[in-house]
């Protein structure tokens, strides 16, 4: 099995501060990202988040910002860390994703030299991906399935659709 460097999981460590929610300062907006100020004055206000968590809530996380490069990946390796047609991903800077609880119940797996996928050691749920090195290294992919917060992207796009399973077919109005 792949190894992964501990190293690179150092974003995950600095990511477990706790963050108010449900207090003062908090709020939602039309769209229901919650804004709210970092608990510091060294940073600046947030104007919206993100909350998710894995399917059995052992692992909670923020984004500070809405997910980029929205993509629904049909490479093989996605649809069987999803188990699914495909999966569907939104990208943050590591310095946007905040681990509020369950840090210890992450798993990581090497999914090639390069990539790490990250997953719920409780119930499976397969939450991040991101490269371990090389260009967007200082980013992290999210798996949009497990977003508690509502959110519509403004752009998204299919990839790796040759790879696309044959028994899949786009939805119709049956």
């Amino acid at each position: 099995m792949p190894t992964f460097p501990v190293k690179a999981l150092r974003w995950i460590a600095r990511s477990t501060e706790k963050l108010p929610t449900g207090r003062p300062g908090q709020s939602t907006d039309q769209a229901g990202a919650v804004t709210l100020a970092l608990p510091t004055c060294t940073e600046a206000p947030v104007k919206e988040a993100y909350q998710g968590s894995c399917l059995c809530a052992a692992v909670s996380y923020l984004l500070l910002t809405p997910p980029k490069a929205v993509s629904h990946c049909h490479c093989s390796q996605c649809r069987k860390s999803h188990g699914a047609a495909f999966a569907s991903y939104g990208s943050v800077p590591r310095s946007g994703l905040r681990i509020l609880r369950g840090a210890a119940s992450l798993k990581a797996f090497a999914s090639s030299p390069t990539v790490v996928r990250e997953f719920c050691a409780e119930c499976g749920s397969s939450l991040f991906w991101s490269r371990s090195q090389g260009e967007f290294a200082d980013w992290v992919s999210i798996a949009l399935g497990t977003l508690d917060t509502p959110f519509l992207p403004k752009k998204q796009k299919h990839l790796h659709v040759d790879s696309a399973a044959p028994w899949y077919t786009a939805c119709s109005a049956d």
